[in-house]
Parts: C-alpha cells; structure tokens; sequence
C-alpha cells in the first residue's frame, strides 16, 4: 500500500444488483470505480448480500442478521479492508486516520450524521470524506 496515489470513484446512490454468476445476490452498495467498465483500477466494493459469500483473501464480512450479509472486498495491493458494527444510542465520535476513507452504513434504523444528513436504513450509504 505504499505512497501510489489512489483516486476513489464514488457516486452518490450507484446502488445495483451484484452481477449474476459473483456470488450471492444482493445489492452493490458502492464501489471504486463507481461505475463498471471504467478505465481506472478496480480498488474495492461494498455490497450487501442475501446469503454469506465465499471467504477470500481481500474480503471482509458481517452478519447483519435476517440472512443478510455485509462485504467488503478490496484489491490488497491498494487497499486494506475494515469493518465493525457499533450500536449507536447516543451520539458517536468518529476517529479516523487522513487517509481513511469511512462508509456508514445505517442496518436497523436511520442515522442523522454531522447533524444533518439523515440516513435511511439498508442500503444508503454516508460517505465521510
């Protein structure tokens, strides 16, 4: 992961069915590039599925109940995956790293973050830059 320059590629709701034949079906949350067929290198996909996906290197998963399943996969040259499930009841600091790059994902209920953007349940996503 050393110093390569990485552009992330994010759309605002590029949610789309998993490609038939890539595993479990679900919905693509985000990805980078945003958009299939892109020129630039593929660097990761968040989805979520309805069933657990097979285990592989570069790919993180959590089970969100109700047969639902979260995954990060990610290209390990480039970028290092994380995920972890915080029950929120009051309000949340966020701690990151510069260079981190955080996607929040709302499973049980919505979110309000930075006080003004509410986010909705499964899918949607909330992108802190």
């Amino acid at each position: 992961m050393g110093d390569e320059k990485v552009n992330d590629l994010m759309r605002a709701n590029a949610h789309r069915p998993v490609p038939e034949g890539d595993g479990p079906s679900g919905v693509e949350v985000a990805s980078s590039p945003d958009t299939p067929g892109r020129p630039e290198r593929w660097l990761w996909h968040i989805r979520l599925l309805d069933d657990a996906p097979a285990p592989s290197d570069g790919k993180v998963t959590l089970s969100l109940g109700q047969d639902r399943t979260l995954e990060v996969t990610v290209s390990t040259g480039a970028v290092r995956a994380g995920v972890q499930l915080i029950d929120v009841t009051d309000s949340q600091l966020l701690d990151r790293d510069e260079k981190e790059r955080v996607a929040l994902i709302a499973s049980s209920s919505t979110a309000v973050v930075e006080g003004r953007h509410v986010l909705q349940r499964l899918p949607s996503v909330n992108w802190v830059p």
